[in-house]
């Protein structure tokens, strides 16, 4: 399946109202979703994942739950992303062959060998963060900057979206690094109009190479 160039990440404490949020950056051309609400019980996530599983499908639209494989077999989401403190890759692969799930598998990357090491997991994609500055990254140090970015690129062979300080204004940095496309999070969820940034960012986005 070719993978979305535009990749929205939950966080419902920076919006009046994630559901709505991610609704109209569905209608503005979103079409890939990730659930990531750490701070949530189990029910409280389950629940969550449902209606958006139905919102996804209303919008033909991929939906990725972080972490949690069980939350996302229990809604049938079309994958999971995982990190460093996840559940191993192999593991989530064998469990699902044993239960005969297909499922696609994100990782979030930090570092070249990082990249490099998870490549070999065969997973389906990578985020690698943080590009640029931003609030929800600093505990994994400073900036990576363009130039990691495009070594990253270079040396995997699956898809890879930038991730950290994304912003529409720095978008044009990104062009001509052969990113497969970006994933945000503030830029959309806290924005007044969803739909149109959306538009914004898949219009930049247009111009990637």
């Amino acid at each position: 399946m070719e993978l979305p160039k535009l990749y929205l990440i939950s966080d419902r404490l920076g919006c009046q109202n994630l559901y709505s949020t991610v609704e109209e950056s569905f209608k503005g051309g979103l079409r890939m979703f990730q659930l990531r609400e750490k701070d949530l019980s189990s029910r409280e996530l389950l629940e969550l994942a449902r209606d958006f599983r139905e919102l996804s499908h209303r919008f033909n639209a991929l939906l990725i739950i972080n972490d949690r494989l069980d939350i996302a077999l229990a809604v049938g989401a079309d994958g999971i992303h995982v990190g460093i403190n996840s559940m191993p890759v192999p593991i989530i692969k064998n469990t699902l062959s044993r239960l005969n799930q297909d499922m696609m598998i994100g990782y979030s990357a930090h570092s070249l060998d990082e990249a490099l090491k998870v490549m070999t997991y065969g997973v389906d994609w990578i985020t690698y963060s943080p590009i640029f500055d931003t609030p929800s990254k600093k505990s994994f140090g400073p900036p990576q900057g363009v130039d990691s970015l495009i070594e990253v690129i270079n040396r995997v062979d699956i898809p890879v979206f930038a991730l950290g300080g994304i912003k529409v204004h720095n978008i044009e940095k990104l062009k001509h690094t052969g990113v497969h496309g970006l994933a945000v999070i503030s830029e959309i969820i806290s924005t007044d109009d969803p739909m149109a940034m959306t538009q914004r960012i898949l219009d930049e986005l247009s111009h990637i190479s």
